[in-house]
């Protein structure tokens, strides 16, 4: 039985190769063949229609190698060679889903309240949006040294327009008040929530700062990559067991998976960011939607409205869509948060 599967799903990583070799020990050949025996245990879903194979490789043996498997399901590459473009998903469900067991978490506790999803566009100050554009138009960001760095490949951009939306930082023009429209909206919220805790994910570590600094008068603490282990396990603490910290802020790979109790003390979230993946999506509004909440979830989505934020919602949601065609997901999300 091998718990957490995600960590296998890679054919290339270690995890996975050991775990084969060790479900396959004692037999003459290793070659494609499968141990009917191995028993997968996930509750992360698909991040991409290709985790798939990694899956099917250990429990099924549905395809005789990855070319196969690309050959039967990859419609087209981009000019980066990521694939655009599937075929024949409704096989790869078939072959994916076969041998396999799925339980959803309404499932097994279907007294749970129903989670409510909650989409938030503002707008930024026109000083603040004058400044997104000009970073957009250049496609150039000027380090504290001075020195200049090209922008203009898509992925970089993408990063960087995300942080100066919620974190100019250095980029900030004078007069131009930091992310003020969306830090004003996190201030309403607080006031219309009277007192109740608010779990907050962000993405970047800029933003992360700019948000601690800012919410200090609700005594907040956060969960991402600059804070040590140790001291992520005393913010949790804190924000599970004082009442003066009313705000958590978690970077969604590094507080949204395995931390626990957090549904006994609060049952509201704002994505101030959206994550990359609808697979880091779950997985965050899984800290409040889990076993133990007594209230419905409510789940904000903050997005600025006229920037990149709005296309990448749209690819996001464009994501869980494929993805949900192979693991056959109860809810699309696109519905969910939109009423679709």
């Amino acid at each position: 039985i091998v718990d957490e599967a995600t960590s296998v799903k890679n054919i290339s990583s270690e995890n996975h190769k050991q775990v084969r070799k060790f479900s396959l020990r004692g037999r003459r050949n290793l070659g494609d063949c499968v141990d009917r025996n191995l028993m997968l245990l996930t509750g992360t879903p698909l991040t991409s229609p290709l985790d798939a194979y990694g899956y099917t490789k250990l429990i099924s043996g549905a395809y005789q190698n990855q070319a196969v498997f690309e050959e039967m399901h990859v419609a087209a590459r981009d000019f980066f060679g990521q694939v655009s473009e599937y075929k024949n998903l409704d096989l790869l469900q078939t072959n994916f889903l076969n041998g396999s067991f799925r339980v959803l978490k309404e499932d097994a506790n279907p007294m749970m309240p129903e989670e409510v999803y909650d989409p938030i566009f503002y707008d930024m100050t026109q000083a603040h949006y004058n400044l997104y554009n000009k970073i957009a138009t250049e496609q150039l960001l000027l380090l504290e040294d001075g020195s200049k760095i090209d922008a203009t490949t898509p992925q970089r951009l993408l990063h960087t327009l995300q942080q100066v939306i919620l974190s100019p930082g250095e980029y900030v023009d004078p007069g131009c008040e930091p992310a003020v429209a969306c830090l004003d909206l996190i201030d309403e919220l607080m006031d219309e929530l009277q007192g109740r805790k608010l779990l907050i994910f962000a993405n970047y570590q800029r933003s992360i700062a700019t948000l601690v600094t800012h919410l200090a008068k609700f005594n907040a603490v956060a969960v991402n990559g600059n804070v040590s282990q140790a001291q992520q396990v005393d913010n949790v603490e804190r924000f599970k067991t004082d009442p003066a910290c009313s705000v958590l802020i978690m970077q969604p790979v590094s507080g949204g998976y395995g931390v626990d109790g957090l549904q006994d003390v609060c049952q509201d979230m704002l994505f101030a960011e959206l994550p990359m993946t609808p697979r880091d999506f779950h997985q965050a509004v899984g800290r409040l939607k889990r076993t133990g909440q007594r209230g419905s979830v409510h789940v904000r989505i903050a997005t600025a409205a006229n920037t990149l934020q709005i296309r990448l919602q749209e690819r996001f949601l464009q994501k869980d869509e494929l993805v949900n065609v192979v693991q056959l997901s109860y809810k699309d999300l696109r519905a969910a948060i939109f009423g679709e």
